[in-house]
């Protein structure tokens, strides 16, 4: 008996909670790990080559640690004409193997997406340089916050009169367009891309899709059964021959487009993480931001039931195309049906993905991300 009613009032605690102030975004600390100090002895002598400052005028303000990398943020007030703060980004060694590969993909690709810097209002960051030897790459630091937790309003900012619907729907609108610019851009589609099939990158997709049902089944969710999840993987398949039918052209993408990887700042939006662009099809990058803002229209208090499909309207406003749930393309169901497949997956596996969203949240996104899911595979 007292053991529930602990368990019931924590999940009160973490009601309220999110309620009250929204998700929190947490990474690990990494001071203590035993290669900390080697690693930021050696991305302070490459400091000291890249810019003409000695290094003890560079503080660390930040030193966080991501499944394949880790982010060291370093700041200098000493030296005008110079950068005020630079992000690091140190890709770690796992299994002996080194993502040397993945760290020159996505230098190159900031150094390519930087030239449409400050279009429409959005801001890319400036590569300074990378260093194989050591994994690291130097790029400008920029300021905002998540978009996500700016627009996730709480009922206490909503009463308080802190609701910022209009500049978030102008600066969505921006960001559709931004987008529509990005895909047609074809920068990063290189001479040898225009070899490569559609079909290779819909079956790493399928691979995903099938992992990630995999590890469902294994935990065993009520909502799914081995007979959903061989629905699932069946209407996945069957979608991908209906897009090669369709024979799709290749374009650029972010590959990573989430409301997490954008930050807000004042009106203007700053695109972060490049490690997945390159060549794909652009709705890969719109059914993973149509997801993301279906979240934030369930449950933010700001959007009230006259205002439903605001946010997501604006930005395929921007972009130049109507989005409805109900009448979408194959190719559309096919990747809203991947990501919301790997957005249920981080839900239930950690049960909240602590590290980023309380209990509470990833429960309610779960029922949502379900229900769409659930739409396309009837």
């Amino acid at each position: 008996m007292e053991i529930g009613i602990i368990s019931r009032l924590c999940q009160i605690k973490y009601f309220w909670s999110s309620l009250l102030f929204g998700p929190e975004q947490k990474l690990s600390c990494i001071e203590k790990q035993t290669d900390y100090r080697t690693s930021k002895t050696e991305i302070l002598s490459w400091l000291e080559i890249l810019f003409p400052i000695p290094q003890k005028y560079w503080v660390q303000v930040k030193a966080s640690k991501n499944p394949h990398s880790e982010i060291f943020i370093f700041q200098q007030s000493e030296y005008a004409g110079i950068a005020k703060k630079i992000f690091i980004k140190r890709f770690i060694v796992h299994e002996g193997k080194a993502y040397s590969e993945g760290l020159k993909r996505e230098c190159n690709a900031i150094d390519k997406f930087s030239q449409f810097n400050g279009t429409y209002d959005v801001y890319t960051p400036q590569l300074y340089a990378f260093n194989e030897k050591i994994l690291c790459m130097a790029i400008s630091y920029l300021e905002g916050n998540s978009f996500f937790n700016e627009m996730f309003e709480s009922p206490i900012k909503v009463k308080f009169g802190n609701s910022r619907l209009e500049d978030y729907k102008r600066s969505l609108f921006n960001l559709g367009r931004w987008l529509r610019h990005i895909h047609n851009s074809r920068i990063m589609l290189l001479e040898s891309d225009r070899e490569k099939k559609i079909d290779d990158i819909l079956k790493k997709d399928i691979r995903g899709i099938k992992l990630r049902i995999e590890h469902l089944n294994k935990a065993r969710p009520a909502d799914f059964t081995s007979d959903v999840c061989e629905k699932i993987t069946s209407k996945s398949s069957e979608m991908r021959n209906q897009i090669l039918m369709n024979s799709p052209s290749l374009q650029t993408v972010h590959g990573d487009f989430s409301l997490a990887n954008i930050l807000y700042e004042e009106g203007k939006l700053h695109v972060l993480d490049f490690s997945y662009s390159g060549p794909g099809l652009p709705e890969h990058d719109l059914a993973r931001l149509y997801l993301d803002l279906q979240n934030v229209e369930s449950y933010c208090h700001m959007v009230t039931p006259q205002r439903k499909g605001s946010l997501l309207s604006s930005f395929f406003s921007g972009y130049g195309k109507e989005i409805n749930i109900n009448s979408l393309g194959v190719c559309e169901k096919f990747y809203i049906l991947k990501h919301s497949i790997i957005n249920i997956y981080m839900y239930t596996r950690l049960w909240g993905n602590r590290r980023f969203l309380n209990p509470f949240l990833c429960r309610l996104f779960y029922h949502y991300q379900k229900k769409i899911l659930f739409s396309l595979i009837k």
